[in-house]
């Protein structure tokens, strides 16, 4: 092969990644965008780096050429690194993660590595982009809608299906497209008739799309104030100042940078697990180390236009336009794959556009230098790729087992959560999907065998227990930062009140940690008061509703709770005033309101009963709430487990996890 036949394969490579980036998505692991669309590129950008090696090998050269726009770059992946190593809670688990692990900085950065050395054009970009619009247009007529499919195709049931991603990652890629096609129309002569029409397509797409998702409310944005906020609470630390909380680390600086306020909002039950801005995000994970960074790459890309300006360049106009709109892009919204992806693109377009000094390292007469980068190429791209190989079967087994959930057969479920487990025991989520199936497996047992427990249902039960706990604490200890990895913790040992003892004080317990690393979360409170009303603790129970209302005036739950906390406690009068309010929260013709109703008259009647020393129950029969209703008592787990199963110290919260 000449090096000229390996050239033009690289060149095919990129143009059929530009391509088939936006296209291609698979529905075989739990995010089947963005993870399969970088799986794609992990692809190419092996085979492409293959080329190069063969190309290496025949020529014996390296051919190096360098601009400040390239440091800033390959500063972000150094940035990467260190906040990996340094800051990030847990460092395996974050190497692949999406999209600012250290492996996806290393793709995009080689993707701008290839673009600026092979010099493609937008055509192939905007192919895929006018593609993925023409498509979007088609399903919001949602042609599928009379079919019967089967469970695995039934998204293409949406009408707002795009194999982009979202309708808001369709819209952000496009958009830059229709950039391109607008200043096609103001060129004097030389008119791209193919990108006037992919431009026209592109734009049609972006009005209809955008009409229809703000018709239907189909987006829901972290909030800036918040984003802010997580992003200035990682000054309050020199170490995450300088290198950030840690990469997939945000949810955790977004929980403690909360305020009261943010209870307020409609989106008030939700953690964020990205900023509003993609810039916002850098800095929280990063620090000040990745926004400086940010700013470098931001302050070259403006030389490098400047320079195409002053050169004339035939697109020096259209790039511009479209650098300034990605600007605006990564400020205002949060970080997605495909505008990164698109991103380095163009950074890599418009450096490639500018002339840079180059360098020729022959090799022909430096035998150990040519055979130690063979080497460390041979070591390098097999271990990148069997770890992403691994990292990606395990999303597979961990969505198989997902599938198999609806139809509630363990085996299914089971084996493929161990697989994943396998794989990668480093991903949070497989451990506290795990704790939870063999929480479902043990209270299964107790309840199908509580009349007559065997001591191998007793041996059976104490097992899948200790693995629920294990796994629920190993999530813990991969992050114990995170709030969610606390309440799962919470949640499984909340469970087993009935089955296991010292149950109950370490669910308190954790809930308490969930409570420390999110402390305006009122349904963390909730929860917790929740456990003393189950244990009859009604006072601190009580205690905990009345934080949550705190937090969240307008709860009608946790004020519903407060005054059955306060009714159990004997506290009647103060029960009637809470009651009394929660009316002004509730639709008369509800369900819920009803309830109220009929609560609120007996608790009146319990206080005249009270009043007059007449025997009253404290404890009335409570009417099984029904699926719509939003008030509701904490119950007790069904399984009950006579006697208690004894555990290991080894299971408590506070006991260290291997």
């Amino acid at each position: 092969m000449n090096i000229q036949a390996i050239e033009k394969v690289k060149m095919f490579l990129i143009q059929a990644l530009f391509v088939l980036f936006p296209l291609f998505f698979l529905p075989i692991t739990q995010d089947a965008f963005g993870l399969n669309k970088f799986a794609l590129t992990v692809f190419f950008i092996i085979l492409l780096v293959g080329a190069l090696l063969i190309k290496f090998v025949i020529q014996r050269k390296l051919t190096i050429s360098h601009t400040l726009l390239d440091t800033s770059v390959l500063l972000l992946l150094v940035s990467t690194i260190l906040t990996t190593i340094i800051t990030t809670p847990n460092k395996v688990g974050a190497i692949n993660v999406l999209p600012f692990g250290p492996v996806a900085v290393l793709v995009l950065v080689l993707i701008y590595l290839f673009v600026k050395n092979n010099k493609p054009n937008f055509m192939a970009l905007a192919i895929g982009a006018g593609i993925i619009s023409f498509l979007s247009l088609i399903f919001l007529t949602n042609p599928f809608a009379t079919y019967t499919l089967p469970p695995v195709f039934t998204f293409l049931k949406s009408p707002t299906f795009t194999p982009i991603g979202s309708s808001l990652d369709l819209m952000l890629y496009v958009s830059f497209f229709a950039i391109v096609g607008i200043f096609e129309i103001f060129k004097k002569k030389g008119r791209n008739v193919v990108l006037l029409g992919i431009g026209a397509i592109c734009l049609i797409a972006i009005v209809i799309n955008g009409f229809y998702t703000v018709k239907n409310h189909l987006i829901t944005l972290p909030p800036v104030d918040t984003s802010w906020l997580s992003a200035v609470e990682t000054l309050k630390k020199p170490e995450t100042a300088v290198f950030g909380a840690g990469i997939d680390n945000f949810s955790s600086q977004f929980t403690k940078a909360k305020t009261e306020t943010y209870n307020t909002s409609t989106y008030w039950n939700v953690n964020f697990a990205t900023s509003r801005s993609a810039i916002l995000h850098i800095w929280t994970e990063m620090g000040l180390v990745g926004f400086a960074i940010i700013l470098f790459i931001f302050t070259q890309t403006g030389l490098t236009l400047k320079k195409l300006i002053k050169n004339k360049d035939e697109y020096a106009s259209v790039l511009t336009a479209s650098g300034i709109y990605l600007v605006l892009v990564l400020l205002l919204f949060p970080p997605t794959l495909p505008v990164l992806f698109l991103s380095v693109v163009y950074l890599g377009i418009i450096s490639s556009r500018v002339e840079s000094k180059a360098w020729v390292v022959d090799l022909a007469h430096n035998l150990p230098l040519y055979l130690t980068i063979l080497f460390l190429a041979a070591i390098t791209i097999p271990s990148v790729s069997y770890g992403f190989v691994r990292n990606y079967l395990g999303e597979y087994y961990f969505k198989k087992s997902l599938d198999a959930l609806p139809k509630g057969v363990i085996d299914p479920i089971y084996r493929p959560q161990q697989q994943a487990i396998l794989l990668n025991p480093s991903i949070e989520k497989y451990h506290t999907t795990f704790a939870q199936v063999n929480l479902l497996i043990a209270n299964s047992i107790a309840l199908q065998r509580k009349d007559n427990l065997s001591q191998q249902d007793r041996q059976n039960i104490t097992q899948t227990i200790q693995i629920a706990i294990q796994e629920a604490k190993a999530a813990v200890a991969l992050n114990p930062q995170k709030s969610a990895n606390w309440e799962n913790l919470a949640l499984i040992y909340r469970n087993l009140v009935n089955v296991a003892q010292d149950a109950d004080s370490w669910a308190i317990s954790s809930y308490e940690r969930a409570i420390l690393a999110d402390p305006v979360n009122p349904q963390l409170r909730l929860a917790l008061g929740g456990v003393y009303y189950s244990l009859q603790q009604f006072p601190n129970a009580a205690n905990m509703f009345s934080q949550a209302l705190t937090l969240k005036s307008d709860w009608a739950n946790a004020r519903y709770n407060l005054a059955w906390a306060f009714y159990q406690n004997k506290e009647y009068e103060k029960a009637i005033v809470i009651m009394q309010d929660i009316f002004r929260s509730l639709d008369k013709n509800s369900a819920d309101y009803q309830k109220a109703t009929a609560d609120f008259a007996m608790f009146k009647d319990t206080l005249k009963k009270a009043t007059e020393k007449v025997q009253v129950p404290v404890s009335p029969d409570e009417k099984e709430a029904s699926s719509e209703s939003k008030l509701n008592l904490p119950t007790k787990p069904e399984a009950v487990v006579s006697p208690k199963i004894e555990l290991p110290v080894e299971a408590s919260p506070e006991a260290a996890v291997e």
